[in-house]
C-alpha cells in the first residue's frame, strides 16, 4: 500500500468536471487524478476544509455510527480501477473492510483524519508523473483561473491518458448481467 494525500481539488479545465488530485507522500510523487460528481466534490472540499457543518452531513454520520457501535475507522483504501472506476474500502479497527465509492471514503477519511491509501496496482496503472499536471498558480498556465487560489486543473496530457484508457472499453463493458 502507498499512502497518499489530498494534493488539490479543482474543475479539468478540457472537461469542466471536478477532479482530486492525490499525490504518493513517498516514492516518486506520482498523482492519481480521481474524476467525480460535483455533489461528491463538494464534499470532498467541506472535508477538507475542516469547518463543521451545523447538522452532521453524511461522512460526519458515518463516523458517528461507527463509534456508537465501538468501532473506528484506521484508514481508507482504494483498492482498484475496474471498468474505468476507481473502487475503495473504509479499513475499520480489527481488520474489517466495507466496500465504498472512492470519493466517499476520500471525504470520509478527511472528516476522520485518517490516512488514504492506494494499491501500488492502482498507481502504476492511472498515476502519473508530477511533472503532468498542470496547476492554477503555475506562472506558465496561461494567467487566472476560476479555481480557488492552490487549486488544480489537470493538463491535456493527463486528459490525453485518460482518453487511451477509454478507447480500451468497448460496449460490451457496460452491458447489464441477467
Amino acid at each position: 500500500m502507498v499512502q497518499v494525500q489530498v494534493h488539490g481539488i479543482g474543475i479539468d479545465a478540457r472537461w469542466a468536471q471536478p477532479i482530486v488530485l492525490l499525490q504518493e507522500i513517498d516514492g516518486r510523487g506520482r498523482i492519481l487524478p480521481v474524476w467525480m460528481a460535483e455533489p461528491d466534490a463538494a464534499a470532498v472540499v467541506a472535508a477538507r476544509s475542516g469547518a463543521d457543518p451545523p447538522r452532521p452531513d453524511t461522512h460526519t454520520l458515518i463516523r458517528q455510527v461507527l463509534y456508537a457501535f465501538g468501532r473506528t475507522l484506521t484508514g481508507v483504501t482504494i483498492t482498484e480501477m475496474r471498468d474505468g472506476v476507481f473502487h475503495a474500502e473504509l479499513v475499520v479497527d480489527g481488520g474489517l473492510r466495507i466496500d465504498s465509492r472512492t470519493s466517499d471514503a476520500i471525504a470520509l477519511a478527511l472528516r476522520a483524519g485518517v490516512d488514504i491509501e492506494a494499491t501500488e496496482a492502482v498507481l502504476d496503472r492511472a498515476g502519473v508523473p508530477p511533472g503532468s499536471v498542470v496547476t492554477s498558480d503555475d506562472p506558465d498556465s496561461g494567467g487566472s483561473s476560476p479555481l480557488p487560489q492552490g487549486e488544480r486543473p489537470v493538463d491535456e496530457a493527463d486528459v490525453e491518458r485518460f482518453r487511451r484508457m477509454l478507447d480500451d472499453v468497448s460496449p460490451s463493458d457496460f452491458e447489464r448481467d441477467p
